[in-house]
């Protein structure tokens, strides 16, 4: 589960001196302390770090460009057996079309442990430095781990964020006592949620994703779960479905907290395309990735190369070409 916070800087008062590129030591040392630091120290413009080049910029606010309405599944309707197929129609569809859905009926009380999980995760990241410098670390492979961005040492442009990475191996008694114990009702909180096994995203907007080379902002359906294929999924299925590019935009105005619930296999557990999508008996396809498990993917994250390519594109056979 992570936990991000996305920092806006136009609520803090700036310092007798603040912090930019002039002073490239002490600029490199805020940018390691986190997103947060950067905002409650009251810095006046960006550290270069932090600028994305022109072409990648969402533009001036997360409410330009084109707007979409993500597929919305009825779980409550896959319970009624004269509906369930065309649920499971619209589900297969925003598989194979956005790689993104959003769902309703879900069954979580977003107004309970949802909410509570939100307002602790505010909370956590209005601590003081100090507390929350006690879980930095930069191994990406860290059960509990604070940090900005993903991989400072590697990411040629680092996020404006924050975030907190709590691992929710089962049992969960067993991980709890390495959360943080700060706020007070955060392990509490955290496991509730984390025992309802799902995702979840607030109501600020800025969740976008790629769609027919465009990035699409996503209007969020007030008390649903937005749901996405993840690399492994995309590899299990052959390319049938997609792990879409997506990212979130900050504004000036609002913070934006999300919590995240990832789902996988094992970390030694070999995901490859199921084996009947490749029974050529059958109509089966050529096999388009190579094998791979978990503890690859986080290799992968660790090193220098994913600045030059997705880690999908590393695992792509070279004869392959997915059209579906």
């Amino acid at each position: 589960m992570a936990i991000v916070g996305l920092s806006n800087a136009g609520d803090r008062l700036p310092p007798k001196r603040a912090v930019g590129d002039d002073d490239e030591a002490a600029a490199a040392d805020y940018r390691l302390k986190g997103v947060r630091h950067l905002s409650d120290a009251g810095i006046t413009r960006l550290p270069g770090k932090y600028v994305l080049p022109a072409s990648d910029r969402p533009g001036r606010s997360v409410s330009a460009g084109t707007r979409v309405k993500l597929p919305v599944v009825d779980l409550g309707r896959l319970r009624v057996p004269s509906e369930r197929a065309a649920v499971l129609k619209t589900l297969e569809a925003a598989c194979r079309e956005f790689g993104f859905f959003q769902v309703v009926n879900h069954g979580v009380d977003v107004d309970g442990a949802a909410a509570r999980m939100l307002d602790v995760a505010a909370r956590f990241f209005e601590l003081p430095f100090q507390e929350r410098a006690r879980y930095m670390s930069a191994d990406v492979r860290a059960p509990v781990r604070y940090g900005t961005s993903f991989n400072q040492a590697n990411d040629a442009v680092l996020c404006w964020r924050d975030f907190l990475k709590l691992s929710c191996a089962p049992p969960l008694r067993d991980v709890v006592p390495s959360w943080p114990d700060s706020p007070a009702d955060l392990r509490e909180v955290a496991a509730e949620y984390a025992s309802a096994n799902r995702r979840v995203f607030d109501d600020v907007e800025g969740l976008q994703v790629m769609h027919g080379g465009e990035w699409l902002t996503v209007d969020p359906v007030p008390g649903s779960f937005v749901v996405n294929i993840g690399d492994h999924f995309e590899i299990y299925s052959n390319g049938r479905y997609k792990s879409v590019l997506h990212r979130v935009g900050v504004n000036s105005t609002r913070p934006r907290i999300s919590v995240a619930s990832f789902h996988s296999v094992g970390a030694e557990r070999v995901v490859g395309p199921a084996a009947e999508l490749l029974d050529q008996g059958r109509g089966g396809e050529p096999r388009r990735y190579m094998d791979t498990d978990f503890a690859t993917f986080l290799a992968y994250l660790a090193s220098a190369e994913g600045k030059h390519k997705t880690f999908l594109q590393s695992r792509r056979l070279a004869f392959a070409d997915v059209h579906f």
